[in-house]
């Protein structure tokens, strides 16, 4: 009888963990920060959403924080609709049975600065709001860590309509020419999906000051592109003089930097 007691406690207690491992979402990448692209993967089994054929996600920012609390609003993802009408871009994909997929990022769905996010938290619907999920909250964003470098780009994350800034620090060059270099231009080179060139351009520096220069453009616009090209990176470079042992001007470029474009939804 005592074994018959220990196999039914652990047959419980094995349902119980593999119910809450069940509904455990999961995060990829599993580190994120506020303007990272995030998908989240959740199994629904052994709630009221198990076996429907269709769910739409409610998300929600800052769960945690206090209300009222300004800088850490509490507000609804942008794709949420109404709670009896979720909005079609709140659908999530299908990835197996009981098992559901949504992407974002937390600035374009919140609506918010970097800053304004710790947290969010979600659940999971019938597109009417008829059934639903517990809420799973709350969810860290990363903090957003600034490490200084020679070359950086502003934002972090650039998509081909965004107001891009190539940063050139020279303060923290390594090579003696990248050192010695007097910047003229910042040399942009954009890519297709093929890896094929589609342009280059070089672009006049604006100094910042302590042997700092930046350079604005916008890939759409800067350059020509025809019609219909997908561009998929961008390299940029600065470029200037040094002086030969001789004391003449002799041309140098620092190594170039790709850059990948973030395809937004």
């Amino acid at each position: 009888m005592r074994q018959l007691k220990q196999v039914i406690l652990f047959m419980v207690s094995l349902c119980f963990t593999l119910l809450v491992q069940a509904q455990n979402p999961k995060f990829s990448p599993s580190i994120f920060t506020a303007v990272d692209q995030v998908t989240i993967e959740i199994d629904v089994t052994g709630t009221n959403m198990a076996g429907e054929t269709a769910a739409y996600i409610w998300i929600f920012s800052n769960p945690d924080a206090a209300d009222g609390d300004a800088n850490k609003p509490k507000k609804d993802g942008v794709v949420n609709g109404a709670w009896g009408n979720s909005s079609e871009s709140a659908k999530l994909t299908n990835v197996g049975a009981n098992k559901w997929q949504f992407s974002f990022t937390g600035t374009e769905l919140f609506g918010l600065t970097p800053a304004q996010l710790t947290s969010f938290g979600f659940l999971l619907k019938a597109k009417d709001g008829s059934k639903q999920t517990p809420d799973y909250k709350p969810f860290k964003f990363d903090p957003l860590v600034f490490t200084p470098t020679m070359m950086r780009v502003f934002p972090a994350k650039v998509g081909t309509e965004d107001v891009i800034t190539v940063n050139f620090d020279q303060t923290l060059a390594e090579s003696v020419n990248d050192q010695r270099l007097s910047p003229k231009e910042a040399e942009v080179t954009l890519y297709d999906n093929s890896g094929a060139v589609v342009g280059t351009k070089s672009f006049q520096l604006k100094e910042a000051g302590n042997q700092k220069w930046s350079a604005i453009f916008i890939p759409s616009y800067s350059f020509s592109v025809p019609a219909g090209t997908q561009l998929s990176r961008f390299s940029y470079l600065f470029k200037g003089t040094v002086k030969d042992a001789t004391g003449q001007d002799i041309e140098h470029k620092t190594a170039a930097t790709e850059i990948p474009f973030t395809q937004f939804k």
